[in-house]
């Protein structure tokens, strides 16, 4: 047996080797947190790098953005500004235009700019004038229906009202033969001709001519009656 293997087998040896395994797992385990610790504090250093970078690229956004709008506002303004310059160039240039003209052709101009004025408001009196004509036809022709509606409604009225006097009429006239009859010796023989319903000072009679037999069983001649007509009973 050599020295290595009874320094093996002794017990200092064994207590040595125990300590060597419980420093390997505590190093083992410290190793792990130290790696865990240093993943963690990477990952956060990176996300708080990918956050100020998140953060610069949108404050650069809305400095381009801003930047943008300015440079388009201010090509608006310069745009605005050449087509004033250009109408204010065109109305010089027409005016340069007809002050260059001689005389003559000024006045040739302006009579055809007073001719073309002429005739434009001629033209707009024509429409006015025919709208105004076209108007008033239309209202003729209203004015016509409606007349004729009122005449139509106002005949129709006055049929019904005839034919409503003539069954009155023909009423009163007959409670009239009535009254005639109840005072004659023979009512069976009356006759009756010439009946009217007329009206006398605001009061209305039933007038006619009336014949029946006497007492000796003859016509005499016919006699004249009248009934005043009391429409209350």
């Amino acid at each position: 047996m050599s020295i290595f293997d009874s320094l093996k087998k002794s017990e200092s040896y064994k207590k040595l080797e125990e300590k060597k395994k419980i420093f390997s797992k505590k190093a083992k385990k410290i190793k792990k947190q130290y790696d865990d610790n240093y993943r963690e504090n990477v990952n956060n250093e990176i996300k708080s790098f990918l956050l100020k970078g998140k953060k610069n690229l949108d404050n650069a956004n809305d400095k381009i953005n801003i930047a943008l709008a300015l440079a388009n506002e201010r090509k608006e303004k310069i745009r605005k500004i050449k087509e004033d310059r250009l109408r204010q160039k065109e109305i010089k240039k027409e005016k340069n235009k007809f002050s260059n003209l001689s005389f003559p052709k000024k006045i040739k101009r302006l009579a055809l700019y007073f001719l073309l004025f002429v005739f434009l408001g001629g033209a707009i009196e024509f429409s006015i004038n025919q709208g105004i004509y076209y108007l008033e036809q239309n209202l003729q022709e209203l004015n016509r229906k409606r007349l004729a509606r009122l005449e139509w409604e106002h005949t129709k009225r006055k049929a019904i009202e005839s034919v409503f006097n003539w069954v009155e009429d023909k009423v009163l006239m007959f409670e009239a033969k009535k009254i005639i009859k109840n005072e004659l010796n023979d009512p069976g023989s009356a006759k009756f001709k010439d009946m009217n319903h007329v009206k006398i000072n605001g009061e209305e009679y039933i007038t006619g001519k009336v014949n029946a037999k006497n007492v000796f069983g003859g016509y005499g001649e016919f006699e004249d009656f009248s009934i005043k007509v009391d429409k209350n009973k």
